[in-house]
């Protein structure tokens, strides 16, 4: 990787993660990274880079409706296939004495989905999984920083 490469992966991954509630935790080896930069050295390395990225995140990092609010302060954006899956929904577990029993009332839920191919069927499969966060960790990590 080349220093240019590394400078260009590291905006992409901030425009992701500040404008888009996007991450790349889950691409293996940079291969969503490296092809978005092959593409824009295909498309003539266009001067307002920031512009391109921006325009090619919005293909990759999709929301049913909002984009997610992570409340530990970093994305996790789940991965199927090597692309990003579409954010449907988050909410927080709710509090009563059943869930603080049996789960974790200050949870909130990230819900994921995408379509699986099945490609000797023509068709696909549904897929759909939960990133969990908690807004307590958020403050365990800020207050050991101060």
């Amino acid at each position: 990787m080349t220093l240019e490469e590394a400078r260009f992966g590291g905006l992409v991954y901030e425009i992701a993660e500040k404008e888009f509630g996007g991450s790349f935790s889950e691409d293996e080896n940079n291969q969503l990274i490296n092809q978005i930069y092959s593409d824009y050295v295909e498309a003539g390395q266009p001067k307002n880079k920031k512009t391109w990225i921006r325009e090619r995140l919005k293909t990759l990092f999709l929301c049913a409706k909002e984009r997610p609010n992570w409340v530990e302060g970093r994305p996790r954006r789940l991965f199927l296939n090597g692309r990003p899956m579409v954010f449907v929904g988050q909410f927080a577990v709710p509090q009563n004495d059943m869930v603080r029993e049996k789960l974790c009332s200050d949870d909130v839920l990230y819900f994921f989905g995408a379509r699986d191919p099945i490609p000797e069927h023509g068709g696909f499969e549904m897929r759909y999984a939960v990133v969990s966060q908690n807004p307590e960790f958020r403050r365990l990590v800020m207050g050991s920083q101060a």
